[in-house]
């Protein structure tokens, strides 16, 4: 059976073709849909007034009220209640019919890296956007046994108390973009994977507070000995330009002494990954924190609207 898909500038709209689909004979069970919800537009708990006129937006777009079992599919029967989840990578979203059934239950009920490099791809595909390379990675946070994501999918599959750390990466055209996250699964952060999140976020903070044109490789390398201050290490780069391919600088484990470092400045208009991916000396743990971001004249822009911070997965 073939499967179609179509995207909409706003929810009604959306609303609107799932009306003619089931007029049409569409079963409602083979029906589902999937909204953006950033701004907790879809939480009957929350008050959602972005035009500030005193009145909740999705009653002024539904009817008085317009709660969320109304606005989404009340009227049809076709979705009886929304799915809530954070998907990594794509952030909070919305869903209902035989996906949301499938992808809370498949987060809820141990997903595999597989599962969940596909759920991302459904956020950005229908948009236009390419796939260059996802590594998903888990690790158990009472045992850790690995301390970077493999490059290809594991079948294992997610339980609780485990640790994901991924480094998403795809295009826009010619744009590229590349984030990388941890999330704990479950539960809170174990006290090892809190410490070498705090460090990679303090290297992160300490690269990027000398990020501007003109700095050199080496203030760079300098700047990121937080790591190993911190009583950790890395496992490949820290830095390194990208933007239509791997570039120059690429800092890392080669040229942990500055003077090693290559004998370049960055530019204005450069696109760089500050990666600090921490990880044990003995190699069986890390995390996986960073961006892409634009140098300016006077430090740098952040590139991508990615939660930040250890992340947590129900």
């Amino acid at each position: 059976m073939a499967t179609v898909s179509r995207l909409f500038d706003d929810y009604p709209s959306a609303r609107r073709a799932l009306k003619a689909l089931v007029a049409s004979g569409v079963p409602e069970a083979d029906i589902s849909i999937v909204a953006n919800n950033s701004d907790n537009f879809y939480n009957d708990r929350a008050n959602i007034d972005r035009d500030n006129d005193g009145v909740d937006d999705r009653a002024e777009g539904a009817g008085t009220g317009g709660t969320v079992g109304a606005v989404a599919g009340g009227a049809i029967g076709l979705l009886t209640g929304l799915g809530m989840m954070a998907i990594p990578g794509v952030g909070p979203v919305v869903a209902a019919g035989w996906l949301a059934s499938t992808a809370l239950g498949a987060l809820a009920g141990g997903a595999t890296g597989s599962l969940i490099g596909a759920l991302v791809e459904s956020g950005y595909h229908p948009l236009g956007g390419a796939t260059v390379i996802h590594f998903i990675g888990v690790n158990a946070m009472d045992a850790p046994a690995t301390c970077v994501p493999p490059q290809h999918h594991s079948s294992r599959r997610l339980a609780h108390r485990d640790m994901l750390f991924v480094e998403f990466t795809g295009t826009f055209w010619d744009s590229p973009g590349q984030v990388l996250r941890t999330i704990s699964v479950g539960d809170e952060p174990s006290a090892l994977f809190r410490d070498l999140h705090d460090v990679a976020e303090a290297a992160f903070d300490a690269m990027t507070g000398v990020l501007r044109a003109g700095v050199s490789a080496r203030e760079l390398v300098e700047a990121s000995h937080v790591i190993e201050r911190g009583g950790f290490a890395i496992y490949d780069d820290v830095v390194h330009g990208f933007g239509g391919g791997y570039w120059p600088p690429v800092l890392g484990v080669h040229n942990r002494d500055p003077a090693l470092a290559p004998d370049m400045q960055l530019e204005t208009n450069m696109t760089i990954v500050v990666q600090p991916n921490v990880i044990t000396r003995d190699e069986r743990a890390g995390v996986q924190l960073g961006e892409l971001v634009r140098i300016t004249g006077t430090g740098f822009e952040r590139m991508h609207h990615a939660p930040w911070g250890f992340l947590r997965m129900a």
